[in-house]
């Protein structure tokens, strides 16, 4: 590679490591019979879902639009209140709440460990654990 084309890709790696960046995590829950939510979280001000995969009841809901097979949720409130979480996820147009995750959390060796319940109307609740990462 010529030394135009080296400090070329230098200044393309260096203006997009120095741009503002948000710290963002997800949940990963488990529940008995199956029952999974992965939740990626935006970081920055407020608690942002990004999106979501939830499984339960023999069924998939996500985020992600036209998946076959799956129905379609979109973000809908979500709140932090002390050491709760609340996470609903309704149809995409927003008018009816489609599940419910309503965690709490504690802190063990400096990590946190969340734990509550998963509620989808109609369908069931599930008591869930979750990990963040």
């Amino acid at each position: 590679m010529t030394l135009p084309k080296l400090a070329a890709l230098a200044a393309l790696v260096l203006a997009l490591s120095s741009g503002p960046s948000l710290a963002s995590f997800g949940l990963f829950c488990e529940g008995p019979d199956g029952v999974s939510a992965s939740i990626p979280l935006g970081g920055g001000v407020g608690l942002t879902p990004l999106g979501a995969e939830i499984q339960a009841a023999g069924q998939i809901w996500t985020t992600e639009e036209g998946v076959s097979g799956t129905i379609e949720i979109a973000p809908g409130q979500s709140a932090q209140v002390g050491d709760q979480l609340y996470l609903d996820f309704a149809d995409p147009n927003l008018e009816v709440v489609i599940a419910e995750l309503r965690l709490f959390w504690a802190m063990e060796n400096d990590e946190p460990v969340y734990g509550g319940t998963l509620r989808i109307p109609g369908q069931g609740a599930w008591p869930i654990s979750c990990g963040a990462g």
